[in-house]
């Protein structure tokens, strides 16, 4: 069964030559936990201290394990509590205090406004990383597809 795909979604994925990549905005990880989990477990100070700590991994990632987006390369001996494949889940399962997690700021950013999540060691990740729709390279781009892609560049100000 063959899936008509249009547009694709992503961050870092290198398009080959039939697929077009138009930047439409930016997004950053952010590590963080609720309040009861901090209470509980303390605060990491440094990036070591996080193998000291339960997290919830995102088992869609090539490396579970691995923190995405670090300035430097550091290697860590993560303790994951859980392996979940569903963002939205992840985040509920931390506001529940189970864990540190790492989403996107758009995923968590009324969370960290509320304070039901707060974030941690920002000074060790990238500020910033480019969000990109993917479409296929015709001659001639669908009306509904260029329409589309022209309401993100507007949403997004790029």
């Amino acid at each position: 069964h063959h899936e008509q795909i249009d547009c694709v979604f992503g961050i870092n994925w290198p398009a080959p030559d039939d697929i077009v990549a138009r930047k439409i905005g930016k997004t950053r990880y952010v590590l963080c936990a609720s309040a009861a989990y901090f209470k509980k477990h303390g605060k990491p100070k440094e990036i070591q201290d996080l193998e000291q700590h339960q997290y919830i991994a995102h088992s869609g990632r090539t490396y579970t394990n691995k923190l995405i987006s670090l300035k430097k390369n550091v290697s860590l001996n993560l303790s994951i509590k859980l392996k979940i494949n569903e963002a939205d889940f992840i985040k509920q399962c931390a506001i529940a205090g189970m864990g540190m997690v790492q989403l996107h700021d758009y995923m968590v950013q009324e969370e960290l406004k509320s304070g039901q999540l707060i974030e941690v060691l920002r000074e060790y990740f990238q500020d910033e990383i480019p969000l990109y729709v993917y479409y296929q390279k015709h001659r001639f781009v669908q009306p509904k597809i260029r329409k589309f892609v022209e309401m993100l560049v507007l949403e997004y100000k790029i």
